[in-house]
């Protein structure tokens, strides 16, 4: 039984249940409806021939349809390939490119599917291809993960049994529509007969409307990204359930909730490993393998190290069989072993504790987590350098005091480019959350004895630099927003002209600001921070 055949047997026993939540709660789609809805975006697409291994796109706001297109998919045999709006138009082309969409469900697309009748799902082989996700890539490009009925079915197994949600479960599902957790968020919830409610993107991005929202809702389940756990104040007397990860976690605890560290990636279908937070750690552990995965620490030469030391996390087990159209990158990162598994080389250090636990240490190479999303300096620095005024980039990621990661872009042109003239220029073909924090122009990149690039002699950003010359605040008011600059960024002394995006503000930190000044009430000629990058 596969996760549709999962899906079908709900829908038969729970048939007027509400499945999908959305519009800020005040919409709701019942099994039978969702159900319906997904057999005729089959139909549709069944309408044009054969559908099996092809792959489909969604692009569509958060709503309810792109859930049930992403069954419609499946149900016809296809693979989907889930993708945002707001990506720049040049990402998306070459998503659709890559992987020879043969279709783009999005509200266009979906405007007539009333006049389609229902059509019964395809008979799906574990082997067909059934979700293609695209993460930054090293190559300069995003690249597609390919994963088979079969790599899909296990990751709905083992995410479900992260919470053990159950029919009685109401899951806050805020996680972009493109990211992997949406099999915890949506398909291990519908395969048990469960709810999920698709937070609005506003929701989804400011702390308090989110705990009001869990409140309102009787939230029972939710992922929640590390860096909005610290900000989080539970007032729900329903939450059970918290999952966490996608980046380290430290010193973090349940409140009122049980708290587990999830350890994945698109790879493994999301989770692969899980641990229960008992209290505050440094480093939190990222817990024990989840049932069908093996976990291997290998050093350099592929042998395994003893308890305590350091290797490569190697996860075996049914998941992604290879990065699409990626032949010489699949063969070194995922190993096909004789038993049909997958060896997955993660390029994650780890250790293990007597206790069997495991923990995650750092990166072998320079790709990053960024507000949980996996992002390749490689394809930050493509683009920068093919800038005419750019000469060379290079792109590493830092850490700040709130244990937040951010990158930092230096690049070597003959004179100092505006900040705002090389955003705008990387926002043509980059999604925000790839958008470096800082940018510092170079006479040359450093170079090591070999004369190859080396990335370890740059320095964080020194914030002082991206400062005006001082202005010192007057009012109550400018003194207060002041202060909150200077204790969200840890940049010393800020002027009422300094620009909190330009001192590293990001939309995490815009949550942290306004929860600093929640005691003064903003006259809007004075709210000066406006809307945040996206994440």
């Amino acid at each position: 039984m596969n996760f549709l055949d999962e899906f079908q047997y709900v829908v038969r026993t729970y048939p007027q249940k509400t499945a999908l939540a959305d519009c800020n709660g005040e919409r709701t789609t019942t099994y039978g409806e969702l159900e319906a809805l997904s057999r005729r975006i089959a139909a549709k697409l069944l309408k044009s021939g054969v559908m099996s291994d092809r792959a489909v796109m969604v692009c569509m706001g958060r709503k309810m349809e792109y859930i049930a297109a992403e069954l419609g998919i499946l149900m016809a045999g296809g693979a989907f390939v889930p993708a945002l709006p707001e990506y720049p138009e040049e990402r998306l082309s070459y998503i659709k490119e890559d992987c020879k969409a043969v279709a783009v469900i999005d509200d266009g697309w979906m405007s007539d599917i009333g006049t389609y009748e229902p059509i019964q799902p395809v008979a799906r082989e574990d082997s067909s291809r059934a979700m293609l996700i695209y993460t930054s890539g090293s190559t300069g490009r995003p690249k597609g993960i390919v994963h088979t009925m079969a790599s899909l079915t296990q990751g709905v197994w083992r995410n479900r049994g992260v919470m053990n949600v159950d029919e009685k479960d109401v899951q806050a599902a805020g996680a972009p529509m493109s990211f992997v957790v949406l099999i915890l968020e949506y398909f291990a919830v519908l395969s048990r007969g469960g709810c999920s409610h698709i937070l609005p993107e506003e929701t989804r991005k400011d702390v308090r409307l989110l705990e009001d929202y869990f409140a309102a809702n009787g939230i029972t389940c939710a992922f929640i990204s590390p860096q909005i756990l610290r900000l989080f104040k539970n007032k729900s007397h329903t939450l059970k359930k918290v999952a966490t990860g996608s980046e380290r976690v430290s010193m973090l605890a349940g409140d009122g909730y049980e708290l587990y560290n999830c350890y994945g990636s698109s790879e493994t279908a999301a989770t692969a490993l899980s641990y229960k937070v008992e209290g505050p750690m440094e480093n939190t552990p990222i817990g024990k393998p989840l049932e069908g995965f093996e976990i291997f620490l290998l050093d350099e030469d592929g042998k395994e190290v003893a308890d305590g030391e350091e290797g490569e996390i190697c996860i075996k087990g049914i998941l992604a069989e290879s990065y699409l159209n990626l032949e010489e990158q699949s063969a070194k990162t995922f190993i096909r072993q004789e038993d049909g598994s997958i060896l997955l080389h993660t390029g994650d250090i780890g250790c293990r504790t007597a206790d069997g636990n495991y923990i995650y240490v750092n990166r072998k190479d320079w790709m990053v987590k960024i507000n949980g999303q996996r992002v390749e300096s490689g394809e930050i620095e493509l683009r920068i350098s093919s800038m005419p005024e750019v000469e060379g980039a290079v792109v590493k990621a830092f850490e700040d005091e709130n244990g937040q990661n951010y990158l930092c872009a230096y690049y070597v042109s003959a004179e100092e480019i505006k900040v705002e003239q090389l955003r705008a220029y990387l926002k043509e073909t980059l999604p925000d959350y790839m958008i470096p924090r800082f940018f510092k122009r170079l006479d040359s990149l450093p170079k090591n004895v070999n004369g190859k690039l080396d990335r370890t002699v740059l320095l964080p950003p020194g914030l002082d630099e991206y400062k005006t010359t001082y202005k010192e605040p007057k009012s109550h008011c400018e003194k207060r927003i002041c202060q909150g600059f200077e204790e969200v960024l840890h940049c010393g002394r800020v002027g009422v002209e300094d620009d909190f995006f330009k001192l590293g503000g990001d939309s995490i930190n815009v949550l942290k600001l306004a929860e600093f000044l929640s005691d003064i009430e903003l006259a809007p000629e004075l709210v000066l921070i406006g809307r945040a990058p996206a994440s």
